[in-house]
């Protein structure tokens, strides 16, 4: 069979082995940051030159990847909310990730075998589920398709001598890191593909990374800066040296899930007790890198190999090993979505040295690993199925993080979430209630069993948690608006107040001037009123509800045809606002326009919104004539 047939058949059944593997995630929904990226979030769910250009110029929730926003936003305009469209495409681009790994080590390799089993592995590997499987993993997918096409490019430049293929990775590039900043340590990984090809180290070469390392060090700044919120302070007094033995141990605690991939969570922990129980793991973790970097340097002796795959895995990890301490987790599945390729390549390639070898017993051993091999793969693909099961739903997902870690404050909290979503308000509280007790001062826990209260009608309840919240986190805007919701029936000046807060937390915090407006309406200060609606308006140009009560200020203050205008405009954004039918239809049956009147107020009676009777009565009158 020729070369081209086996490259083409070898990455066929990869394709294949690894679309079997995943199809279970077709059936998946949004989970966890999906709400934010796609459910919630109107930029997305309109493609306009505003929306783009926000999407390019906006940090969104601690990140800045606008191509992966983008993608998002064309799903939606073709597939809307139907998340197994966004699951397929995660898919498609996992699998077209798999042929680019296997061309990639094809290149470096020369050899079909090697490339299949480092492509296979990182096509089925378990730890690769919450890439793939969560559609906000789209931003590992995405930034590795341009990351390894551009590698390609470049090992292509470094063969042909070609400058189009140098300028093609050099763009490659660029869209990687505007899909995930993690791709800023490509130029690292370009002098490793210059170290395992032989070249000696020259200025020609150097200066051809120059430009890579120049995005580098522009898209890490971005990085740095979107993560402000994210950095914890609280750590901010931990020596060089502690970090250091956090990062070993994330180097080691990622080959140990590698080797042996159980009990992986979709979050691993800072806690007290979890440092209290790993503390010896932590603490050897430096000793374990440093006999690893040993094996490595010795190794270096006889082949490039190790030391490519070794500072591969380093090198592609290095911006998520907590050297700057981000987040309370330790640890995630999705930073090793690239990073291991660099041991599947060591395994892979020992693997092929060893079948090679003369010796009798180095031939039995080479089957005795082959048949490991083997069991491996299709041990990983049985677990990778199961785990992407657990990726079903918020409750599922959660709820396995709360079996793995029971004293996760933020594991119960984020099922409570789910289950509020699914109005399981009795177990949403339950959670909320366990999160507030693992950690009485955690202030989204505390927000959300006042929401939980709320939703069951129980203000008096839900009252306290809002207050420990805000007195928490005195910039949560949005609980500010919940007490001044609780408030608005007896105490419309404190209402008032709360609103304020809430935009002193927030300024551009459309809902809180709508809350604003409608209070004012309902004390019949219509200046004030307006002022804050227009305001809302001006934050939130699509923002239905404020137009409406635009218009029932502009009725009030007689002001007719703005009052029509605003009315419009609100039924154009939401057809379903009962009340701006019922009130534009009552304005068109004083002004005599009767069909106009009929359409308007038969959409308000369906739309379940009780009409004055008096105008039912007149509207009757005139279709009986």
């Amino acid at each position: 069979m020729k070369r081209t047939h086996r490259i083409l058949l070898a990455i066929a059944l990869i394709v294949l082995a690894t679309s079997v593997v995943y199809m279970p995630a077709l059936q998946n929904g949004f989970v966890w940051d999906d709400e934010n990226y796609i459910v919630t979030n109107k930029t997305v769910q309109a493609i306009s030159p505003s929306n783009i250009k926000k999407i390019f110029t906006t940090f969104f929730f601690g990140n800045y990847h606008p191509i992966t926003l983008f993608s998002y936003a064309l799903e939606y305009h073709f597939f809307g909310l139907n998340p197994s469209a966004y699951h397929a495409t995660n898919i498609i681009i996992h699998l077209i990730n798999c042929a680019l790994v296997f061309l990639l080590i094809y290149m470096l390799s020369n050899s079909v075998v090697v490339s299949c089993i480092v492509a296979l592995l990182f096509g089925i590997h378990p730890l690769h589920v919450e890439s793939v499987a969560w559609i906000s993993g789209r931003k590992d997918v995405l930034y590795t398709l341009f990351f390894f096409a551009s590698l390609i490019s470049y090992a292509n430049f470094l063969k042909e001598q070609k400058r189009a293929c140098y300028y093609l990775s050099l763009l490659l590039f660029l869209f990687s890191l505007f899909s995930k900043s993690m791709a800023v340590s490509l130029p690292l990984v370009l002098l490793l593909i210059d170290y395992l090809s032989g070249k000696k180290i020259s200025w020609g070469m150097l200066k051809d990374k120059v430009p890579f390392f120049a995005l580098s060090l522009l898209f890490g700044i971005f990085a740095i800066l979107s993560q402000q919120d994210a950095i914890r302070h609280d750590y901010s007094g931990d020596s060089v040296l502690k970090n250091f033995i956090v990062a070993s141990h994330g180097l080691v605690f990622y080959l140990q899930k590698m080797f042996l991939p159980v009990d992986l969570s979709c979050l691993y922990m800072y806690s007290r007790k979890h440092f209290a129980i790993m503390e010896t793991n932590f603490y050897l973790s430096p000793f374990i890198v440093a006999a690893l970097c040993a094996c490595v340097v010795y190794s270096a002796r006889h082949t490039r190999k190790v030391v490519f795959g070794s500072l591969f895995y380093l090198f592609t990890l290095l911006p998520v090993l907590q050297l700057i301490p981000v987040g309370h987790a330790f640890a995630a599945d999705r930073y090793t979505y690239v990073p291991l390729i660099g041991i599947f390549y060591i395994v892979a390639a020992g693997l092929l040295h060893l079948s090679k070898r003369k010796q009798r017993s180095m031939k039995r051993l080479s089957v005795l690993l082959a048949a490991v091999l083997v069991a491996a793969l299709f041990a990983s693909g049985l677990i990778t199925w199961d785990r992407i099961h657990v990726w079903k739903d918020g409750v599922s997902l959660w709820g396995d993080a709360v079996r793995k870690y029971p004293f996760s404050s933020i594991a119960y909290n984020n099922r409570g979430a789910a289950y509020f979503v699914n109005r399981q308000l009795d177990d949403a509280i339950r959670d909320f209630t366990s999160a507030v007790k693992v950690s009485p001062n955690y202030d989204q826990a505390n927000a959300n069993l006042c929401r939980s209260y709320i939703a069951t009608g129980d203000e008096k309840k839900a009252l306290p948690f809002c207050l420990k919240a805000v007195q928490i986190n005195p910039r949560m805007d949005d609980v500010y608006i919940l007490l001044g919701n609780m408030f608005h029936a007896q105490d419309k000046e404190k209402s008032l107040s709360l609103y304020k807060k809430s935009i002193e937390a927030r300024p551009r915090n459309e809902r809180a001037y709508y809350n604003l407006c409608t209070t004012y309406l309902s004390m019949q200060d219509y200046q004030n009123a307006e002022k804050a609606c227009l305001k809302a308006i001006e934050i939130d140009p699509d923002f239905a509800d404020a137009y409406n009560n635009l218009g029932n200020i502009y009725l009030a203050t007689d002001r007719q045809k703005e009052a029509i205008v605003s009315y419009k405009r609100a039924l154009d954004l939401n057809p379903n606002i009962g009340a701006a039918h019922n009130n534009l239809g009552t304005i068109y049956l004083y002004a005599k326009e009767y069909d106009l009147a009929a359409y308007h107020i038969d959409k308000a009676v369906a739309l379940g919104h009780t009409v004055h009777p008096d105008i039912l009565e007149m509207l009757k009158l005139h279709r009986t004539k």
